[in-house]
């Protein structure tokens, strides 16, 4: 099932993962700065996030509210309807674990890089916990997390010192009901230490 809002420019699918056999999942893919200086849609820079729910989808679908906007609402196999609001910081008087994780950042060529400081502009309530993983996750490491506030415009930045060719982030929010966050942007210090892995 698929749904496009072109005036909040998401697109909506909703998929079955990890062998299931009904809709399980909604891929929601954010196309607001997607698009080249020639209008043309780039698929690349489309972002994607994915919804994981504790109940199979059977629909989703785009209506309106009162005020002539957009809404996005699926239901569930049980016979709920549920409705995406911003507003709401618990999912059915549930917390709602909430986290993004980057693409594996590197250098050109095999280097072996240093990963010494993560910066962003955000803003929320509560903590977010920092995770950094090499490829295939073989290791991991686990900064201080970052307290949140609600004021705008707001730059953090702690250390990482993290060694390898490739680091994804992980920034996740799930230690309180009522955590929440938004990034405007993320940055990540890096510099190649050696020029190539050692070879077998």
């Amino acid at each position: 099932m698929l749904v496009d809002d072109p005036e909040a420019k998401v697109i909506y699918a909703a998929i079955p993962l990890d062998n299931a056999v009904e809709c399980t999942h909604i891929l929601a893919g954010d196309y607001n700065t997607a698009f080249n200086r020639y209008g043309q849609l780039v698929g690349a820079l489309v972002r994607w996030s994915l919804w994981a729910f504790p109940w199979f989808i059977s629909t989703v679908v785009l209506d309106s509210n009162q005020l002539a906007e957009t809404v996005l609402k699926q239901s569930g196999f049980e016979g709920n309807i549920y409705e995406a609001d911003e507003d709401l910081v618990l999912d059915d008087n549930t917390r709602i674990t909430s986290y993004i994780e980057s693409w594996l950042m590197t250098s050109k060529g095999h280097n072996v890089n240093h990963f010494g400081f993560i910066e962003g502009r955000m803003e929320g309530i509560g903590s977010l916990s920092i995770y950094l993983y090499n490829t295939n996750k073989t290791k991991q490491a686990n900064p201080p997390k970052f307290t949140l506030s609600p004021l705008p415009n707001l730059f953090y930045q702690k250390p990482i010192n993290f060694t390898d060719t490739k680091m994804s982030v992980k920034l996740i929010s799930n230690l309180n009901a009522g955590d929440k966050f938004k990034i405007f942007d993320l940055s990540v210090d890096m510099k190649p230490i050696w020029m190539e892995t050692p070879r077998v």
